[in-house]
């Protein structure tokens, strides 16, 4: 079967238009489902609860007090000073919206935390890590669950 040129054009620019409506969709799907690096990770001071689409964001850092993020940022530390080959270039509180806390459901706001920390090693490309800090209850001592990327 052979077309016009005309309805060669006329085929030519509807596939472009679908590829670039299909593009168009492919890109907005990305963009909802991955938070961006700066919702991922909040300093301490900045502990507003963020809405998602599906629900609300359980509040990790409005559960501890500060001398409880000071006591477990300093056995963060430790761990990056004693055990760790790279050197340690900074440490925050990462937001409650990290998707590392999925992974530790069994824990309650207040007996789980997570560090966003940048060290000297580049890793897979990335020089930011999380380490994530838990215990079973409220008595019980801090154990370190995590560390990597």
């Amino acid at each position: 079967m052979r077309f016009s040129h005309k309805s060669q054009l006329i085929i030519f620019l509807l596939v472009i238009a679908n590829i670039t409506a299909c593009s168009k969709l492919e890109t907005q799907d990305l963009e909802t489902k991955i938070p961006s690096y700066e919702e991922q990770y909040i300093s301490v001071e900045d502990t507003e609860v963020k809405e998602t689409k599906d629900a609300r964001i359980k509040r990790y850092a409005d559960s501890l007090t500060q001398e409880e993020i000071e006591h477990v940022e300093e056995l963060a530390r430790e761990f990056y000073e004693t055990s760790f080959p790279y050197e340690l270039v900074s440490i925050e509180l990462s937001s409650d919206s990290n998707v590392a806390y999925r992974y530790y459901e069994e824990y309650e706001p207040g007996n789980i935390i997570i560090f966003k920390v940048k060290t000297t090693h580049e890793g897979d490309g990335s020089l930011y890590r999380d380490i994530v800090f838990g215990r079973d209850s409220m008595e019980s001592e801090w154990e370190r669950l995590n560390e990597g990327y």
